[in-house]
């Protein structure tokens, strides 16, 4: 008797941790009435400012299957979606805007002994 009392007891116990589980899950998850993205909304109406970009002017060459050369700068797609190629080869993307007009000057050894301290910046 006692034992199966005990395996009456074990499933109740299972049982009503499944449905507080559940209620937890319930109370505490998201919901579908909008109020799971509001803080997201709140912060794009306070934050967000309308902004234009120019598209690149200038000759874009297609350097392989994965490589186009904007000027002096060369973007790597690393991806296999072909669509991103067309997207870059038609201007869309301008580098200028990420990585400035102005193209950073390979130093010789001897220039880069000569840079001060502060001058010298390596990156990887």
């Amino acid at each position: 008797m006692r034992e199966k009392n005990k395996i009456i007891n074990d499933k109740l116990k299972k049982t009503l941790l499944i449905i507080l589980q559940l209620y937890l899950f319930q109370v505490f998850g998201q919901n579908s009435n909008g109020v799971k993205y509001q803080f997201a909304k709140e912060v794009f109406k306070k934050e967000y400012k309308k902004t234009t970009f120019e598209s690149f002017i200038g000759e874009i060459e297609r350097l392989n299957e994965n490589e186009l050369k904007f000027k002096d700068k060369i973007l790597k797609i690393y991806s296999n979606d072909t669509s991103l190629v067309k997207i870059f080869s038609k201007g869309i993307f301008n580098p200028e805007i990420i990585f400035g007009k102005e193209s950073t000057k390979i130093l010789t050894k001897n220039e880069l002994d000569s840079l001060s301290i502060n001058k010298k910046y390596f990156t990887t």
